[in-house]
């Protein structure tokens, strides 16, 4: 219904997207939003799948990375689900659920920057290879 209006399809989850992809691709969904890396969740399998037809939305788990993680942390998986989503289009960077502690500023502040510095298009891969390669632990 929502494309016989001229709208578009939007999917919110957190869960596991995997098991579904068919599904999901059948149905028309234009765009899944809340993509929570890891528990089987592998963005750029995801990618591969259905990102030439679906929008990826999120990527970042906001309680692991954001609120617990380090500045370093947050920079590197930034980049990483840039690297694995971006490239082509069809990705829009973003927590998968909310930021609820207070005190993670600076980690927030350090999301957005990485976001700035390397989510522009066109997604220059070599650059995001060689910041992880640089900042590996």
């Amino acid at each position: 219904m929502a494309h016989q209006a001229g709208a578009k399809f939007s999917y919110f989850t957190e869960g596991l997207l995997m098991p579904h992809l068919d599904s999901l691709l059948r149905i028309g969904v234009d765009v899944v939003n809340g993509i929570q890396p890891g528990d089987g969740n592998d963005m750029s399998a995801l990618k591969r799948a259905m990102g030439h037809r679906i929008c990826l939305w999120g990527g970042i788990n906001p309680h692991e990375v954001i609120e617990r993680g380090t500045q370093d942390d947050v920079r590197r998986a930034v980049i990483e689900v840039i690297l694995a989503a971006a490239p082509g289009g069809g990705f829009v960077l973003s927590t998968s659920g909310g930021i609820y502690r207070t005190d993670c500023y600076d980690n927030v502040v350090t999301y957005i920057e990485t976001a700035h510095q390397f989510g522009t298009y066109p997604i220059n891969t070599s650059r995001l290879k060689a910041e992880l390669r640089r900042s590996s632990p």
